[in-house]
């Protein structure tokens, strides 16, 4: 990848949901894809074939960009599946050449001033027209409650956050990455039984630390471990129980017959 060079940034992307508080990393990733794909067309040795890759395009994978990134692969799928639906990238798969992201539009908006068909700088960047609200993406999640969800998190903390745009961006950008709003109070619930009695961890019970865009994937498998842990716990109770109970059934069955024997003697 070339550290040589420069890319333009519109100012509008500042109304693109990439800016919202909570989706930092979002942001970052996404101006990364901006300077590793081809400001030229190029061939590459893939394979011991040569592979011709178009302006605005890079041949990468999953595993690739998750090392770079440092994130989980199912995190980073979602994150193109968000770009991909808001045609911002196009991106096509193979066994034999990878992932191809293609960024819609780039030799467009990126072009040099000596292109006549360079756009005007005060047009929107890559991708559809770019809306101040976040897109409300399609998941499980249809016509999510926020006020109901607020009243939930502040009954579980003890806490009164208001259902208030600042509070609701972080919330949404959750839902956006295709967590559920089960994903959402599993945290809640996980979170307050560890923090809730803690002097210095109280004061993380907020939607900017629970849902938090670093944070938030952990925090979930982490509650989902705990459930594991005490069902499995629960598990073994209940088999100790079963066991202790046909021991002390045997117990009386052999009781009864000594007695039995006994009588008849």
């Amino acid at each position: 990848m070339a550290d040589e060079g420069w890319i333009k940034l519109y100012r509008s992307i500042r109304s693109n949901w990439l800016w919202e508080n909570g989706n930092e990393r979002y942001l970052k990733w996404w101006l990364d894809i901006l300077l590793m794909v081809n400001h030229k067309p190029n061939k590459v040795l893939i394979n011991g074939k040569l592979v011709d890759v178009a302006t605005g395009e890079r041949i990468t994978s999953l595993v690739k960009l998750s090392e770079l990134w440092n994130a989980d692969r199912k995190v980073i799928r979602r994150f193109l599946d968000l770009l991909e639906s808001d045609n911002m990238i196009s991106r096509s798969s193979s066994k034999e050449n990878g992932t191809r992201l293609k960024v819609n539009n780039y030799a467009d908006y990126q072009a040099f001033k000596s292109d006549k068909e360079q756009r005007s700088p005060h047009e929107q960047p890559q991708g559809s027209p770019h809306k101040q609200e976040c897109k409300e993406l399609k998941n499980n999640n249809v016509e999510f409650k926020y006020k109901e969800f607020f009243e939930y998190l502040n009954q579980k903390t003890g806490k009164s956050f208001k259902n208030v745009e600042g509070n609701r961006k972080v919330v949404r950008a959750r839902l956006n990455e295709g967590y559920s709003k089960r994903d959402l109070k599993l945290v809640v619930d996980f979170k307050t039984s560890e923090w809730k009695n803690n002097p210095d961890m109280n004061k993380y019970l907020r939607p900017s630390t629970l849902f938090q865009a670093s944070k938030f994937d952990n925090y979930l498998n982490e509650a989902k471990e705990s459930i594991r842990r005490v069902q499995s716990t629960n598990t073994g109770q209940n088999t100790d129980s079963i066991k202790q109970h046909e021991e002390d059934n045997l117990a009386k069955a052999e009781e009864r017959a000594r007695r039995a024997l006994e009588n008849e003697q």
